[in-house]
């Protein structure tokens, strides 16, 4: 979007306005994702196979999420499909709840919160000493 704004498709306050509707969704994701790295230093996650449709949609998702949103971008800085900039944030805030939903159990199923995994409790295999 810089690029956009530098090049001249982006007024100032079009690009900070933008950056403000879609940033806050990415960053939101992101930290999962870094937050799951980091809690995973000691090693790596136990290998578990997924199904190849959950592997297609997981990415087909978030691939056209990514694509969808971007192409909104490229239209407006070439002003091809929007008369107003209005019309790109109405756009951008229908495409973020209607994608992020979908998005968002994806995200969370592969990078699960590592606080369900500390709280759980392992049974007690020992026998008290009689």
């Amino acid at each position: 979007m810089l690029g956009f704004w530098i090049c001249g498709g982006f007024l100032f306050d079009e690009m900070v306005t933008a950056l403000g509707l879609i940033g806050p969704l990415f960053a939101g994701y992101s930290t999962v994702v870094f937050s799951y790295i980091t809690d995973q230093k000691r090693g790596p996650p136990p290998d578990e196979p997924v199904s190849v449709s959950y592997r297609v949609t997981s990415f087909l998702v978030a691939f056209l999420f990514a694509l969808v949103v971007g192409g909104a971008v490229v239209l407006w800085a070439y002003k091809i499909a929007f008369a107003q900039f209005e019309q790109f944030k109405v756009l951008v805030g229908i495409l973020e709840g209607a994608f992020g939903v979908y998005v968002g159990q994806f995200i969370y199923s592969m990078f699960p919160p590592a606080a369900n995994k500390k709280n759980e409790i392992e049974p007690n295999t020992t026998t008290p000493a009689s």
